[in-house]
């Protein structure tokens, strides 16, 4: 829903007297208008907000603020302050490699020859946090991590979107035909990884990809697929 024209006039009004706001209230203050035109798809008024909550903080913004005002930039087109936003994301351990790889925003800018450079950056920062919380992690279970990782983050993301497009648009065949699909590429992944690896647990592969029951529900839906619900009560 748009913001209507009554809260956006209090806004407005609002916005007139944050003379009497803190620094971290004013923030807070332009973030949320910031983040409502973005839901909105509004995103030079989106990214003029995110603009304002930085400069009234010294410069300074939380990390997934960045990561939002990269988005309005590179639809816009501007790659320049996309890619300013998205250093400033590095720098603070901004680590969600698979959800910028996933980003249907930064579709333009991945042409860019710094996207790849970025990604690697965004890379480095996910395995050295993984890495701090492991004491032990081989190359093998490094790449059963974002294996797994990968997985769960793509098959929750098309759940998201087919629920929004169901919410918007209506029922979408296609769409459930694409994640039905998905859904029995990932059985054989993890039936694969299973046979090769055996159970694997946090101390392997870190507490975000750990493979136990509840990581293959949510991925497989359990109760659709019988071969795995068997592999579950076996184990």
């Amino acid at each position: 829903m748009l913001i209507s024209q009554r809260l956006f006039l209090f806004l407005i009004l609002l916005y007139k007297t944050t003379s009497c706001f803190s620094q971290t209230d004013l923030y807070s203050f332009h973030i949320n208008i910031a983040k409502q035109y973005l839901y909105e798809m509004n995103y030079s008024k989106s990214v003029e907000f995110y603009s304002k909550a930085f400069s009234c903080n010294n410069n300074l913004g939380r990390v997934e603020d960045r990561y939002d005002a990269a988005k309005c930039w590179a639809v816009l087109g501007n790659f320049d302050s996309a890619f300013y936003q998205l250093d400033k994301c590095v720098k603070g351990k901004f680590k969600e490699y698979f959800s910028i790889l996933s980003a249907p925003e930064f579709d333009l800018i991945k042409k860019e020859p710094k996207w790849s450079i970025l990604l690697q950056l965004i890379k480095e920062n996910k395995i050295e946090i993984e890495l701090k919380r492991i004491s032990i992690m081989d190359s093998l279970n490094l790449n059963l991590a974002f294996t797994l990782d990968s997985m769960h983050y793509v098959d929750q993301n098309n759940r998201i979107k087919l629920a929004e497009l169901e919410s918007r648009y209506g029922g979408s065949k296609n769409q459930k035909n694409i994640l039905i699909a998905g859904d029995s590429i990932n059985e054989l992944k993890i039936i694969e990884i299973l046979d090769e690896n055996g159970w694997l647990g946090s101390d392997k592969i870190g507490e975000k990809a750990k493979l136990d029951s509840n990581q293959l529900k949510n991925i497989l839906n359990i109760g659709e697929f019988n071969g795995i619900s068997k592999i579950i009560r076996i184990a």
